[in-house]
């Protein structure tokens, strides 16, 4: 700007002509945090010659990397720094031009975009377009999910989800946890598989076959199927089917059935499928027939079936649990049926003619036996045998009879594996049944010759009934013989007293004994059946819940069994509170070897119901303080502990350790997942990095958990996780974090920053008195998650603010970054951190915001504090915070003396901080001085800005700048026409008087103003005409003003005569005037042209003579655009004064006597011819010798 005042008063310039024009109306930049956005544009001039000016913007954030420009056009380039800005954050602002073509503003704005990550289908923005990629290329999706792009697009939507994501997202590449992430957050349906027919029967299966499964897919996603075959006859081709294996949403899978491991008749097997939510089973049943048969298996096998229900009503008969009448209804239906299906067999008629003996038919009997045509009895002896038995039923002689029964002795001889015959020989051998010893010597080697026919189960059962001891062991024969009389619920009280007193003798647990004991005490319960039960579990080390009926039985028979008691409380569910037989507290009372959860059941129970049994508990009491404050040094909880520890202890009486070791369970929660036995658990906790890992034991596991926010994961051992949360069951172990026990704890532990998160609201963290103290111990915490801490911290702010606790506040404050808190937050901040009168730290924060967002009074109160403690001055930054304040009305003496040294802005702004700081009595001369020069600079009117010169002479200004400034406001008067204030024109003769530099425009502004103002001319103000005059004269400037002051001016009486046209323009301009002269009669001659001279800088005049009556007509062009008027006029002879003298003076009276018409232009003009006589004849030149 001085470079330009030096300009003016070297004459060397003009006023630019034209404007800027910017390449775009609005700069719009966007970009990610973080980043520094870079950019350009263009400014072109319209004026000619030369334009330049230069740049500042009104954010520091925003630098202008060229902030100097000069020429036709230029390219501006800037950068912008995101640092420190939050996603989504829009900021504002504006470049300010000063040029010498006039001040403009160029408004800007920076987005800051939300980061997103790239894929094959653009940018992944949010879940949905996560879901689209994921249904459009698998491989891709999973491999984005585990990216940073990923985890900040899952952190904008919440802690809840984002800790769900950090959950799938632990494991990287693991296909199986995308898919249970999507269906988790609802974009999209678990993939469902179902099999077309869940059944495939194959009838005679030879050699090597396959079969055919087909599934249908429901849904979209990853498909691994595993395959696996149950069946010796059944194999699968492979074990895991793709989603290459599916042609649309069908798959077929091959089967393939082996005949060679097949054994005749129904095979059974079956083929699961299994998938990441569950499995599916298709059963397949294979024939395989017999050699021989074909058409007639299908009758085969209602043959058997019948024979099968009539050996059933004959163990119903015989268990007497069908009468006889009913037996023979049912049992001729059988034979009936049997004689249809083998009408030819001798078979049917046997059962007709036994059964015709039971009614006491004899006669229809025997007339059937007469009548039977029996074949060999080689060929089928069984059915012989069954003959001749019958024929005894019909011939009662005993000689008969025993005829035969040696016949049927012989034939089992021959046969001895012929089971049948067996039974009937018990019937007709007499021995046999006098003898029970010998006849269950008989049964027992049919059964060790692996004869399972019920109908000899039956009997050896029967006899065991009659004479319980022949059982004198329990081989595997008597299991079997045994557990047939158990199941069917007909082994005599005595018997089963007896085989239960074998049981118990036994050293090791069997299942199949178990299940006689079980069965026959199911029948009758027997003190000796439940102690040989208990003494049998016991020596199989049984517990659990499923064999706590059996023992607490034992227990209230009081049963004398080593262990008992242990094996009972450690069969109790653990779940459930029941009462403790008083024979086992007794027991405990005085030894207890059990583990720490059953002891903890049992101390539990002892506490529950001490007001019952005050001896008692006061005999446990000891016992139960020691077990408490053991587990609790060792860390232990579950549902029980938890209950006595809160019965128990008295948080003021624990040593410090103690405390802290309990305050870190209160938030313990028991999952119970039973379907999901192994593997651990993982807890991603919302408002904490990291996760917690805990072992699962019987498909539960303690784990900490501080708010429902909070996810909860079973982990497989491939690191597949399945989100718990609303599948498991989880059960707080203590009560509500607000209860007085948990309270108290609180108070006294040191380390409770579980306690104190589950306190906290995840979600919204209001701070109140009742969580106050939870929230500060939350809140220091250093593994706090980011988002949540920032809310924690803010919320934290401003209960202080209301509780009006400024030493909290300023202690909080103390230990804030700017990281600590949300970017749209930290505005709020500085608002604290002003009121709390930590000043420095406001305005470092402050520096990185947005001063439009910030309260007004705020910033006053913190530059304000700062400029009067002299910090900060000399940074650009505090003047514009200072500004931000005073564009909202909201200013002191030290913000507007800091502006006024240092703001720059446009013209208009800096009059109205002038205006401000005057109204404080602040000198304003630096920034008079600023405004002034960029008037100048830029061109603007200075005419109507008299008091910004009176303000700087009277400071005792620099005479360059105020020269300047005088210049420019002539060049207004002089080219532009305005008015001319007379202050100016003051200031320019004190200037002309003091010798100081003054331009010629000046003198020509003087000279236009008085020739205007003839009456405000004193004698000092002649003087300075006359000199001024006089020095435009010998610069050979020659104007109008010039001839008003002939008799002043030495030399201007020979402008007198002229009349001037006078053109203001450019001075590089060629100006040419075209002219012609007009009598009064009208007429004219041709237009005359000339190139008009040019004065002074952008001044062109020409001068004519000019007599009453004549006028001249002319217009102006350039040399280079001849056929474009510049201007063009009518001039007429100027009216000269009567008095004035001289023979033009003369010669203007007489035409303008003679053009009236009067006698008075004669007299003038012999007056006129005299004058010039007497000259021409009375003065001569002298000559020089």
């Amino acid at each position: 700007m001085r470079e330009m005042r030096d300009r003016i008063l070297a004459e060397g310039w003009r006023k630019a002509e034209g404007q800027l024009n910017f390449s775009t109306k609005r700069v719009e930049l966007a970009g990610l945090p973080d980043q520094k956005l870079e950019g350009y544009f263009t400014i072109e001039s319209t004026a000619g010659g030369r334009t330049e000016g230069f740049l500042s913007s009104s954010d520091g954030r925003m630098q202008c990397l060229t902030p100097f420009f000069s020429g036709g056009a230029e390219q501006i380039e800037y950068r912008f720094d995101t640092v420190g800005m939050q996603e989504g954050e829009t900021r504002s602002g504006r470049f300010f031009i000063v040029s010498n073509c006039g001040e403009y503003e160029l408004l800007w704005t920076v987005s800051v975009l939300e980061r997103e990550g790239e894929s094959t289908l653009g940018r992944i923005g949010n879940l949905s377009q996560f879901a689209n990629l994921a249904r459009t290329s698998w491989r891709e999706a999973v491999k984005f999910f585990y990216t940073e792009d990923m985890r900040r697009l899952c952190q904008k939507q919440g802690e809840e989800l984002f800790a769900l994501y950090r959950g799938f997202g632990a494991n990287a590449g693991n296909e199986d946890n995308v898919e249970r992430f999507l269906v988790a957050v609802n974009r999209k349906q678990p993939i469902a598989f179902e099999p077309v027919r869940r059944q495939i029967a194959v009838e005679d299966v030879r050699g090597h076959i396959s079969e055919e499964i087909q599934i249908l897919k429901n849904g979209w996603g990853p498909v691994r199927l595993s395959v696996k075959a149950r069946g010796d006859f059944l194999s699968v081709e492979r074990s895991w089917i793709g989603e290459d294996d599916f042609l649309g949403n069908l798959c077929r899978v091959p089967v393939f059935l082996e005949e060679g491991r097949m054994h005749a008749g129904r095979n059974f097997g079956e083929v699961t499928f299994s998938s990441l939510y569950g499995s599916f089973t298709v059963e397949i049943t294979a024939v395989k027939r017999a050699p021989g048969t074909g058409e007639k298996d299908g009758k085969g096998r209602a043959l058997r079936a019948a024979d099968v229900r009539l050996v059933r009503l004959y163990e119903q008969l015989r268990m007497k649990r069908m009468d006889p009448e009913e037996w023979r209804t049912k049992a001729r239906e059988c034979v009936e049926e049997i004689s249809h299906l083998i009408p030819q067999s001798p078979i049917p008629r046997l059962f007709m003619a036994q059964i015709l003996m039971t009614e006491d038919k004899m006669e229809e009997a025997g007339w059937i036996l007469n009548r039977v045509q029996l074949k060999s009895r080689q060929e089928d002896p069984a059915v012989f045998c069954y003959y001749l038995y019958l024929t005894t039923l019909y011939n009662r002689e005993e000689a008969y009879g025993q005829k035969v029964q040696q016949k049927v002795r012989e034939l089992f001889e021959q046969n001895p594996g012929e089971w049948r015959i067996a039974w009937l020989l018990l019937f007709l051998a007499p021995e046999l049944d006098r003898s029970p010893g010998r006849k269950w010597a008989f049964l027992e080697r049919r059964f060790s010759e692996g004869c399972t026919s019920p109908l000899l189960y039956l009997e050896a059962v029967q006899l065991m009934n009659s004479r319980p001891v022949l059982l004198n062991k329990v081989g595997g024969i008597e299991k079997r013989v045994l557990m047939y009389g158990a199941r069917n619920g007909i082994l005599g009280r005595a018997l089963a007293g007896h085989a239960a007193d074998l049981i118990g003798r036994e050293k090791y647990y069997d299942p199949v004994l178990f299940r006689i004991l079980k069965l026959a005490w199911e029948k009758k319960p027997d003190v000796e059946v439940l102690q040989a039960i208990c003494t049998l579990l016991i020596k199989g080390g049984k517990t659990g819940p499923a064999w706590y009926p059996w023992y607490y039985r034992g227990v209230k028979k009081e049963l004398r069994i080593a262990r008992l008691y242990e094996h009972y409380l450690m069969s109790v569910d653990l779940e459930r509170e029941g009462k403790i037989p008083r024979q086992a507290l007794l027991y405990f009372a005085f030894q207890s070897n059990l583990d720490y959860e059953h002891a903890a059941w049992l101390y539990a129970g002892v506490e529950r119901h001490r007001d019952e049994d005050t001896d008692l508990y006061l005999t446990y009491r000891p016992q139960i303080d020691r077990f408490v404050e053991d587990q609790l040094s060792k860390g232990r909880i579950s549902r029980d502990l938890a209950w006595l520890y809160r019965r128990v202890l008295k948080p003021r009486e624990l040593p410090k350790e103690a405390l802290d070791q309990l305050a870190s369970l209160l938030c313990s929660v028991e999952v119970k997942a039973p379907d999901k036995a192994k593997g651990r658990i993982a807890v991603v906790y919302a408002r904490l990095k990291g996760e917690k890992i805990y072992a699962m034991q019987g498909g539960k596991a303690c784990v900490d958990l501080y708010s429902r926010m909070d996810q909860v994961f079973w982990e497989d051992e491939s690191g597949g996780r399945e989100l718990l949360n609303g599948k498991a069951s989880m059960t707080p172990l203590f009560a509500d974090p607000g209860e007085e026990f948990e309270k108290e704890i609180l108070g006294l532990a040191e380390d409770v920053t579980g306690l104190a998160l589950a306190v906290t609201d995840p979600a919204d963290p209001q701070v109140c008195p009742e969580n106050e103290e939870a929230s500060m111990t939350v809140v220091a915490e250093p593994f706090l998650e980011k988002g949540f801490g920032r809310k924690l911290r803010i919320a934290l702010l401003r209960y202080f603010e209301e509780q009006d606790r400024p030493r909290d506040l300023s202690l909080l404050l103390g230990r804030l970054n700017p990281e600590d808190i949300e970017p749209g937050d930290r505005t709020e901040i500085v608002r604290y951190l002003a009121l709390q009168g930590m000043y420095e730290k406001a305005y470092e924060w402050q520096k990185q915001l947005d001063p439009d967002k910030q309260d007004p009074r705020v910033l006053l109160r913190l530059c304000s504090r700062l400029l009067d403690q002299g910090r900060y001055r000399e940074e650009p930054e505090m003047t514009r915070l200072c500004y931000a304040s005073v564009v909202h009305r909201k200013y002191d003496a030290c913000i507007l003396r800091q502006l006024t040294e240092r703001y720059e802005g446009s013209v208009r702004e800096m009059e109205a901080l002038k205006a401000a700081a005057e109204g404080f009595g602040i000198d304003t001369y630096p920034l008079c001085e600023r405004i002034m020069e960029q008037l100048l600079y830029t061109g603007q009117d200075v005419t109507e800005r008299m008091d910004l010169l009176r303000q700087y002479v009277a400071e005792g200004g620099r005479s360059g700048l105020e020269g300047a400034f005088l210049h420019r406001c002539a060049y207004s008067g002089v080219m532009e026409g305005q008015p001319v204030h007379r202050y100016m024109i003051h200031d320019m003769l004190r200037m002309e008087k003091n010798g100081e530099p003054l331009t010629d425009l000046c003198r020509i502004s003087v000279l236009q103003y008085f020739a205007k103002n003839r009456d405000a001319m004193d004698a000092a103000a002649e003087e300075a005409v006359k000199r001024m005059g006089s020095r435009l004269l010998e610069k050979g400037i020659q104007l109008p003003a010039l001839r008003e002051f002939a008799r002043l001016i030495p030399g201007a009486e020979f402008l007198q005569d002229k009349t001037f046209v006078v053109y203001y323009g450019a001075p590089e301009e060629g100006i040419c005037l075209h002219w012609r002269l007009l009598p009064e009669k009208g007429g004219g001659a041709e237009y005359v042209s000339a190139r008009m001279p040019h004065l002074y800088e952008g001044i062109y005049a020409m001068s004519f003579i000019l007599f009453p009556g004549e006028s001249l007509q002319y217009f102006i062009t350039a040399e280079e655009n001849p056929g474009l008027r510049k201007e063009s006029g009518i001039l007429k002879a100027v009216e000269s004064d009567p008095a004035e003298e001289g023979r033009y003076g003369m010669l203007c009276a007489v035409s303008a006597r003679q053009l009236a018409g009067g006698w008075q232009g004669l007299e003038l003009l012999n007056r006129y011819l005299y004058m010039d006589f007497c000259a021409d004849r009375l003065f001569f030149p002298l000559k020089e010798d």
